[in-house]
């Protein structure tokens, strides 16, 4: 017969397996507060993206930039309530989130400045969409008199990529590249492409 000793021992080590098992599946790492972004590197721009959305069914948003030479490359990886930081050189460069379907955003920066943008989701995944990747878009945020930014930042979460997600961003990337070409000029023809240039307060 078992010990409740012996049981117990059991159920920590199994608890502890689970918890590894589930943290090595998460695409990104929380970082410490007191390590969080708080400004532009030398030379460089700061770009806030964030996820604003409900977090709908579990699932990430897949988040990749194309530089000047054209080539996209994986960034990062956004849950509810989380937010990234790039650290660009000034130029242009396009954003693409990635999940059932492909969203755009243009972002102009100029170093030393701070600029914002927000991932939301705009459908709710139904049981046959058991499946799904999520659906997002970008919003870019040109008004320096947004009174959300603060409320926004402080209760999310920076976050950074892990293996894992440089794994699974891989694997969007090719996604990214074969539905980039339908998607790309569905978003230029819009009246309103979402073009982020307008610096706002950290």
């Amino acid at each position: 017969m078992r010990s409740r000793g012996a049981s117990a021992l059991l159920v920590l080590l199994l608890g502890g397996v689970l918890a590894a098992s589930v943290s090595c599946a998460i695409p990104f790492a929380h970082k410490p507060r007191d390590q969080w972004t708080t400004g532009p590197d030398p030379g460089k721009a700061l770009v806030y993206v964030l996820y604003t959305g409900s977090g709908w069914g579990g699932t990430f948003a897949y988040l990749f930039i194309e530089d000047e030479s054209g080539q996209d490359r994986y960034v990062g990886t956004l849950f509810n309530k989380t937010h990234l930081v790039l650290q660009l050189d000034p130029g242009s460069y396009l954003l693409s989130v990635v999940g059932d379907t492909v969203d755009l955003m243009r972002v102009s920066v100029e170093a030393g400045k701070t600029y914002h943008g927000i991932v939301v989701d705009y459908m709710a995944p139904t049981m046959a969409m058991r499946n799904s990747y999520g659906h997002y878009r970008f919003e870019a945020i040109n008004d320096p008199k947004e009174t959300r930014l603060v409320e926004w930042i402080a209760n999310s979460s920076e976050v950074e990529p892990t293996d894992k997600g440089r794994s699974v961003g891989a694997a969007h990337l090719k996604r990214l590249r074969k539905m980039k070409p339908e998607y790309q000029p569905r978003w230029e023809a819009k009246e309103d492409p979402q073009h982020l240039s307008a610096p706002t307060p950290h």
